[in-house]
């Protein structure tokens, strides 16, 4: 175990505020790296009133000399990269130097894209709702092993070797004839020849990088990307991104062996919200859905759709905290609940008629829970933009009482807005 590194992932459907998060905690840190996960979320920054929203570079960028590295587990879209060095550096963010992607991360193609429609829209009402940024189909052809990775770029006869491979997969996979002509390969190749001048100074062996940086003292972030209800096997299947967003894999993205993780920090909302279709038991429907969706300005940071939202659920929460061996909590959104005059927490479900206090998320059984709420009393006094837990009112603290004697975790951070500023460290 290392006390210099520290893993950052969501416990819940993702957007818990994982990116705010990772920026105020790279600010007493050396290096943040990516694992896993691709463009299809962003992690969203308000820095003194102006939002970031990024979708691949890791949340620390905007500290000055920070390293920034993103793993082979990444699924790295070659135009959403190159879209946003180009920002930071209109926006005067200097990435030089600092900014590495391992050579074997895959690369998300314009066939990939393609075919992430194809398969949503074939899929007809058991559709789940993917962004349509080609995550999935990359990370299938990672397992078929006719991916494109970030190396084969400077491999010409390999890459089109590759790119015939991975054109004639996708024309069977589509319903079209297998046949290619000459034509494809090289627009593919012509395609990708054009981001070797991106990658030149990037591309890196970001596992030794990351290891020498820990041994060496350096303090790391594991910077995880949506939540760990979205795990593709731990999560609720098959309604999951394509990727591992629990704890292991940091281990299986990045290349390193459990021992240089030290500490694991979860991201949650003081209560749920999910995009898209799948399983969730605590939703609400009704006016106080809307509110907290209004409210909480939950819409998604990168498709824009609306959030759905909910209550706590601590069965799904308590799951999640032991899986991932979670050691603090990171509390986000405290301030949405603000003028509230109860807040329910889902503590048991009930499945076929029975009390159920756990029940896997990837469980058939999960599809049919039903939440058995506490009812917690509210306040009116407001925490928004609060610094100091002494602020807050009495029954704001209860309920983080409520939270930390449930899972059984004390509690790091508190966020209570959207600014740098509004972060409360109880550690």
């Amino acid at each position: 175990m290392r006390p210099n590194s520290t893993a950052v992932l969501g416990l819940q459907w993702g957007d818990e505020g994982k990116g705010k998060i990772i920026d105020f905690l790279s600010e007493s840190s050396d290096a943040v790296v990516r694992f896993g996960g691709g463009s299809n979320a962003g992690h969203t920054i308000v820095i003194a009133g102006d939002k970031f929203i990024l979708r691949l570079l890791p949340s620390g960028i905007f500290r000055p000399n920070k390293v920034c590295c993103i793993g082979a587990g990444v699924a790295c879209d070659p135009e959403v990269l190159e879209a946003e060095l180009s920002a930071l550096l209109k926006r005067g963010v200097l990435c030089d130097g600092r900014v590495f992607v391992d050579y074997a991360a895959h690369l998300v193609l314009p066939i990939h894209k393609e075919r992430d429609g194809f398969e949503e829209t074939t899929r007809g009402k058991g559709a789940i709702d993917t962004t349509r940024r080609g995550i999935g189909p990359s990370y299938a052809d990672r397992v078929s092993r006719i991916g494109i990775r970030v190396a084969d770029l400077f491999e010409p006869a390999l890459l089109r070797q590759k790119a015939e491979n991975i054109l004639r997969f996708h024309r069977i996979c589509t319903g079209r004839a297998t046949e290619v002509s000459e034509k494809e390969p090289a627009d593919l190749v012509s395609y990708l020849e054009k981001y070797r001048a991106l990658f030149a100074p990037l591309m890196a062996d970001v596992t030794p990088t990351v290891m020498k940086l820990i041994d060496s003292g350096k303090a790391v972030l594991f910077e995880g990307a949506q939540g760990s209800l979205l795990d593709i096997d731990y999560g609720t299947y098959p309604y999951t991104t394509s990727s591992h967003t629990t704890i292991g894999g940091i281990f299986t993205g990045l290349g390193l062996p459990p021992s240089y993780l030290g500490r694991v920090v979860g991201v949650m909302k003081s209560y749920v919200t999910r995009v898209g279709q799948g399983p969730f038991p605590t939703e609400l429907s009704d006016q106080v859905g809307a509110q907290l969706r209004d409210k909480g300005f939950e819409f998604g940071s990168v498709t824009g759709r609306p959030r759905r939202t909910g209550w706590l659920d601590m069965v799904a929460l308590k799951r999640m905290v032991k899986l991932n061996g979670v050691t603090q909590l990171a509390l986000t959104k405290l301030d949405v609940l603000d003028g509230m005059a109860e807040i329910m927490v889902c503590q048991a479900y009930e499945v076929d008629g029975q009390r159920r206090d756990d029940v896997a998320p990837n469980h058939p059984d999960f599809l049919k829970a039903k939440p058995i709420h506490t009812r917690l009393e509210g306040w009116t006094r407001e925490v928004a933009h609060k610094t100091s837990l002494a602020e807050f009112p009495p029954q704001a603290r209860a309920y983080i009482d409520f939270i930390e004697q449930k899972t059984g975790v004390p509690i790091l951070l508190i966020s209570t807005g959207f600014g740098r500023e509004d972060t409360i460290l109880l550690d």
